[in-house]
């Protein structure tokens, strides 16, 4: 953490320092979630996890400095995360056989997600270049925040997360990229109901997801 915190603070002040050279673009992003809802606790360490597909989308803002290759992109976006949890098992019926059991349910979060990434580029030629990323994202849920069918649980208020990624820019303006979302704390937990006779910390989860990307910069 403390790298990202140093390579931030070094982006910045090259940015800072090299106003007239700095390359700024505004463009729209949008992009594929492949989400994973991991659950621990008492409670979730019986569920199991099924990965599920949700999008993102919204527009950006990318900074860059063409001489040293280094920049900075942030973007405001809709963030919609799905995934599947819940249970799978076989019930027996004595002589009648067994009967198999699936209690999977799907649950979304709904979110403003603010991603800021620090990114170094090399020219490929004229017509492409690539690059890496990586820096911090913060959500922040919004709509209903209860897992559905599971009202015990529900989203954080927000969270944070580390964005790892790598891509292509074809003819300076076409954007496509992969990367993976790993959460840094919890996303969901059990909420403080003690109507419901489950403790609170009976239920946590963190959500990661792979992400494919495309943007075009104006």
């Amino acid at each position: 953490m403390r790298k990202i915190i140093s390579m931030c603070a070094l982006a910045v002040a090259l940015l800072v320092a090299a106003p007239a050279q700095a390359q700024v673009k505004f463009g729209v992003k949008a992009g594929l979630n492949l989400s994973k809802v991991s659950t621990s606790g008492a409670i979730g360490d019986n569920l199991k996890n099924d990965n599920r597909a949700g999008y993102f989308f919204g527009p950006m803002l990318d900074v860059k400095v063409p001489l040293i290759g280094l920049g900075v992109d942030g973007a405001l976006m809709y963030n919609q995360r799905n995934g599947k949890v819940g249970y799978e098992y076989a019930e027996s019926y004595g002589e009648l056989g067994s009967v198999e059991v699936n209690g999977m349910k799907d649950v979304t979060q709904h979110s403003i997600a603010i991603p800021v990434n620090i990114k170094k580029s090399w020219g490929l030629g004229g017509l492409a270049s690539m690059f890496v990323a990586v820096g911090p994202q913060f959500d922040f849920t919004i709509g209903g925040k209860k897992w559905k069918d599971m009202k015990a649980v529900k989203w954080k208020d927000s969270n944070v997360s580390l964005n790892l990624g790598a891509g292509v820019v074809l003819l300076d303006h076409v954007q496509a990229g992969l990367g993976y979302n790993i959460a840094l704390g919890k996303t969901a937990e059990v909420s403080d109901d003690s109507s419901l006779g489950i403790a609170k910390n009976a239920l946590t989860s963190k959500t990661n997801s792979w992400q494919f990307h495309v943007a075009y910069l104006f």
